[in-house]
């Protein structure tokens, strides 16, 4: 996702001075990295906590067929709406999950999060801007940053919580 981040800074940051051919496949390809990335978040989520574990590979091909329809909408429609409609399809089912964790440390920073990433879509969709200098693409990047460091601090938290776990159990 951070991969992603990073071409949208390139897209909306240097639009003069790049060509609009360039412009467009760097945004297709910042969009299919971002529901790649959301792909692997739903695939590490069903894995983490073994979801319906008799049916886990139904679920991943599940997400599977869903990134395989997003990339053929991208492909056909060339839309960020595609990208957002994903986004909240794949993300939401997480977010709710990491919520109603309870045994599982850092879930809740993991759910504030994502629901920053639902906000920030909706500041691009209502084009809440400040000024055509910082208009609703930065904003949007910006709180898609503390989207970042809010998943990050979650998976770290549940990280650290269960190597300390771990280590309690192994013999001295």
């Amino acid at each position: 996702m951070g991969i992603a981040t990073f071409l949208g800074a390139i897209v909306h940051g240097f639009r003069d001075i790049f060509s609009q051919q360039f412009i467009f496949n760097t945004w297709m390809l910042m969009s299919l990295v971002s529901g790649t990335a959301m792909f692997f978040a739903q695939f590490h989520t069903i894995k983490s906590f073994h979801l319906l574990k008799e049916r886990e590979r139904t679920w991943i091909g599940l997400i599977a067929a869903q990134l395989l329809l997003f990339y053929m909408l991208m492909l056909w429609f060339e839309s960020y709406q595609v990208v957002k409609i994903h986004g909240i399809i794949a993300m939401m089912p997480i977010m709710l999950i990491f919520l109603f964790r309870p045994n599982f440390v850092g879930g809740k920073w993991i759910s504030f999060g994502i629901s920053l990433s639902m906000i920030s879509l909706l500041l691009q969709s209502i084009k809440f801007s400040f000024s055509p200098w910082f208009n609703y693409n930065d904003i949007a990047h910006i709180v898609f940053m503390a989207t970042f460091y809010f998943i990050f601090k979650g998976v770290m938290m549940g990280s650290l919580s269960q190597k300390a776990i771990a280590n309690l159990h192994r013999p001295v």
